[in-house]
């Protein structure tokens, strides 16, 4: 198995395909005879293993076999880490959707099963709040806000680790709070964290697209 280790260290190493290359013409060119037929730079020196400097080609296609095996364990591994990160995202996306509805339709329910109590805000408006005063002011704030259309655009992921990860988008709105238009558009930054099987926004931020200088 120390082989699959000597393959892992490589995999992201440009010598790997240099490898296999040279291994293939060895492998035409004699069934028994030395790596000494292999062109002029010996293997080891640009991959790990020493022992590759006189072994037989019986030994290199082994060892050639079980790094390919290796790597394809390993690509098969990150395509379906990233499979499971795509859906991640979308699931993400979603709850998102679903806290910009809940204020928009007043639900403090449907709000506070996707935004952790522990979690803070921070906007122009408003500035640095906590979830727990948000709350408080829930249901007189949206009683204020009159929205005729809303939409998430330019959404992208990016992952901290396993269990966090920053969503960011643009928000548009048609609409008004307490009689003011509201700014749109506004870029948006939810940094998500995974807690019991489940994800939750743990910091919202809120920054309004400033005009663009007239010519």
């Amino acid at each position: 198995m120390s082989y699959v280790k000597e393959a892992i260290d490589v995999l992201d190493r440009r010598e790997l395909w240099e490898l296999v290359e040279k291994g293939v013409a060895a492998l035409k060119s004699s069934d028994q005879g030395p790596v000494s037929t292999l062109p002029q730079r010996p293997l080891y020196v640009t991959v790990r293993p020493p022992s590759f400097r006189n072994c037989n080609t019986r030994s290199l296609h082994m060892k050639l076999t079980t790094i390919l095996l290796a790597g394809a364990i390993v690509l098969v591994g990150a395509g379906y880490a990233r499979a499971q990160d795509l859906q991640a995202e979308k699931t993400l996306v979603a709850n998102e959707r679903a806290i910009n509805d809940a204020v928009e339709k007043g639900n403090v329910a449907a709000f506070t099963q996707y935004v952790a109590a522990d979690g803070w805000s921070v906007d122009g408006t408003a500035g640095r709040m906590s979830v727990a005063d948000f709350l408080k002011g829930f249901d007189q704030m949206t009683k204020g806000l009159k929205i005729t259309s809303w939409d998430m655009t330019d959404s992208m992921v990016q992952w901290v680790d396993a269990t966090t990860a920053v969503h960011s988008y643009k928000w548009t709105v048609q609409g008004t709070y307490q009689g003011q238009a509201m700014p749109s558009p506004v870029w948006v930054s939810t940094v998500w964290t995974k807690k019991n099987g489940k994800w939750m926004a743990m910091f919202h931020q809120e920054s309004v697209v400033a005009p663009q200088p007239t010519k």
